[in-house]
């Protein structure tokens, strides 16, 4: 195990320290150099550490939840090349698991691994909390020198895997790897804007998807609204939209094995996915503050 403390200012080096196993690394990196987002810095300097035919990444705020994931997960990468985990959303907070309860819905409706698997479609991603690739594989890519200016370069490396003909295979990890996800809802619409800012560079496009999202999560309140002109037949259209949109976002709740009441708030939640679509075009034009750092966009 490789410790890569990116210019941590907690416990970090202390809390390493605490493990007198030899296994155990600690690996400090003070800078970044020109040219390379931060992330994708630390995780070269690890690979260049490692010496194992598999190179396992796992984020700082995701964790294994069975003994067996971390075999499991290597195992597919030398099966498939690269593979990563679907994990588990943890979260500290109701308001957390009631945006998470929409992203999950949302991410598995319309950029389901369907399409990732199909040789013949563009969309191509993984999650980057938790993936594993083939040693050889890796360096035949450039690894993360390839991508070295990407700040969501779990998309890029899979984007480029696949314009190379291989595939990133993506299990179900639900029950054996779990990620923080963040408490307040501006955290999550920062998250959405930072993953889609290159969509957000087609600033007409991106904004009326926003629209578009807004106006299908709100439809049962909008609907209401129409009833107090229209009758009560709009009502009843209102009810049914609601119920129909409570029961599709069940399964994201189920998923992370929240309670699936939580798919009840989803028309006032939903529209941080909106919202993120916005904040996409604002870092397309003036680049992304994320962990107090300024972050230069690649296209």
């Amino acid at each position: 195990m490789i410790v890569v403390d990116d210019g941590s200012t907690d416990e970090t080096p202390d809390i390493v320290r605490r493990y007198s196993d030899p296994r155990l690394r600690y690996v400090r990196v003070n800078s970044t150099p020109a040219g390379w987002s931060p992330k994708n810095w630390a995780c070269w300097v690890g690979a260049g550490k490692a010496s194992g035919d598999v190179l396992a990444f796992l984020d700082a705020d995701t964790w294994f939840l069975k003994p067996d994931a971390l075999r499991a997960l290597a195992c597919a990468a030398k099966k498939y090349g690269v593979a990563s985990m679907a994990p588990r959303f943890g979260c500290l907070t109701r308001r957390c698991r009631a945006v998470e309860t929409v992203l999950t819905t949302f991410s598995h409706a319309f950029l389901g691994f369907d399409k990732v698997a199909d040789p013949g479609h563009s969309l191509a991603w993984f999650y980057g909390c938790c993936w594993a690739a083939e040693r050889g594989l890796y360096d035949r890519f450039g690894g993360h020198s390839a991508v070295r200016a990407e700040i969501v370069e779990d998309k890029a490396i899979a984007k480029l895997l696949k314009r190379g003909g291989v595939i990133s295979a993506v299990l179900k990890g639900f029950d054996h790897v779990e990620t923080l996800w963040y408490g307040k809802v501006s955290d999550t619409v920062s998250t959405i804007g930072r993953v889609l800012h290159t969509y957000g560079s087609e600033v007409s496009k991106a904004l009326a998807s926003s629209l578009a999202i807004a106006i299908a999560y709100l439809s049962p309140l909008l609907e209401v609204a129409v009833s107090l002109f229209a009758g009560p037949t709009s009502l009843v259209i209102a009810a049914v939209s609601y119920v129909a949109q409570a029961v599709a976002h069940s399964v994201g709740a189920g998923l992370n094995g929240y309670w699936r009441g939580y798919a009840l708030t989803s028309p006032l939640f939903g529209t941080a996915l909106s919202a993120g679509l916005v904040k996409a075009v604002l870092y397309s034009r003036e680049g992304v503050r994320w962990k107090g750092r300024h972050l230069h966009l690649t296209s």
